[in-house]
């Protein structure tokens, strides 16, 4: 049995809605767009706020930033265990990026951790909801936040859909920022969607991301353009109407997943809980300490079965090149180190079958027995 990763979801309804926007000519930010905002305003919330669709997740954060005026006398608090992005909006500001470690046994960062690494100079602190799956002190941390005078910004590139004692995984912000490339939970190749709660940031980053216009042609300040196309907007309008049975398939699969790993003692298995809903954009996997088998030789052996894995990530952010030659000591973030050294994701995408389920975790029973 071959299997792959990950398959995106592009079917005849999300073609049809890229042509009809080709056919109208109206192929720039236009009615599509407008039409998005107002779906996704009803999607995360009954409450009104403010989304601005933007190129992509890595121009949602600098947006979010820059509308926040974040300065490089500042420092930014960041979970060393994500993509290296979510850092790297900080630099483009010239700010200070703060490392904070995460949880071994849930990936996310902790309030305990914030309070470890908090500055005089800490000015916001970006939490990621790693793997679709939520922080569980979200609420505490906001809490933290509101009482010090810090904006919180949540990076919810990974978990469309997720919730937290009943509340929406996003909703505990100042600003929120959210991926659509091409392998989340939802789609549009590539670009995101930066969502306010303050309208005085909403304002501010409507003149960043549109050439600093406060009307057409009249042009107040120097900036960008972070414009999203009616391309893009269309086919997300479609994808948004199945986001609910992504969601529950890949739920679905890793309660597949758990039933069949559950006994494998070596291996730390994402976890389904009450209180949350964790959407999966990943089933990730730790190969534990006593294990008598390494994480390479156990993505081998699934290799060799036609079983794809993958590593989400293998080097912890300040151990990236760049940061380290910023003067990041190696042993900052201990458990980052270790889960980069000990994960592996396998397939999860909601169109994988019972059958190829249960191919991969009988493989991977069979291998680590």
């Amino acid at each position: 049995m071959n299997i792959n990763f990950f398959k995106p979801s592009v079917w005849q309804e999300e073609i049809n809605a890229v042509v009809e926007v080709m056919k109208s000519w109206m192929i720039v930010e236009w009615a599509e767009v407008r039409k998005l905002e107002n779906n996704f305003n009803n999607f995360i919330t009954d409450w009104k706020y403010f989304p601005i669709c933007v190129t992509s997740w890595t121009t949602a954060l600098d947006l979010a930033l820059k509308a926040i005026d974040i300065k490089e006398t500042d420092d930014v608090i960041v979970p060393d265990f994500t993509f290296i992005a979510t850092a790297n909006a900080v630099k483009f500001q010239n700010a200070n990026v703060i490392f904070a470690d995460v949880s071994k046994k849930t990936y996310n960062i902790t309030l305990e951790e914030i309070k470890r690494v908090i500055t005089p100079k800490t000015k916001a602190i970006i939490v990621v909801h790693l793997f679709g799956s939520p922080i569980e002190e979200i609420k505490e941390i906001a809490e933290y936040c509101k009482k010090n005078g810090i904006k919180l910004i949540e990076d919810c590139a990974q978990c469309h859909g997720a919730t937290i004692h009943n509340q929406k995984a996003w909703s505990f912000w100042d600003i929120s920022c959210f991926s659509f490339y091409a392998t989340k939970n939802m789609w549009t190749a590539e670009w995101g969607i930066t969502l306010f709660k303050d309208e005085k940031d909403y304002k501010k980053a409507k003149l960043i991301y549109n050439h600093g216009q406060s009307e057409k042609y009249y042009h107040t300040t120097l900036w960008y353009n972070f414009r999203m196309t009616n391309i893009q907007a269309a086919i997300w309008n479609v994808q948004l109407s199945r986001l609910n049975d992504f969601n529950n398939s890949r739920i679905e699969n890793a309660k597949r997943y758990n039933l069949i790993l559950k006994k494998q003692s070596i291996l730390q298995l994402p976890t389904i809980e009450d209180n949350k809903i964790n959407v999966f954009h990943q089933y990730t996997v730790l190969v534990k300490e006593n294990s008598p088998i390494s994480r390479k030789e156990i993505q081998e052996k699934l290799s060799e079965k036609w079983i794809p894995t993958a590593i989400h990530y293998p080097i912890p952010v300040h151990k990236q090149p760049y940061y380290k030659e910023l003067g990041y000591p190696e042993n900052i973030c201990p458990n980052t180190n270790y889960l980069a050294e000990n994960i592996f994701s396998l397939p999860i995408y909601p169109w994988l079958t019972k059958e190829e389920i249960e191919y991969v975790a009988n493989s991977l029973v069979e291998i680590v027995k």
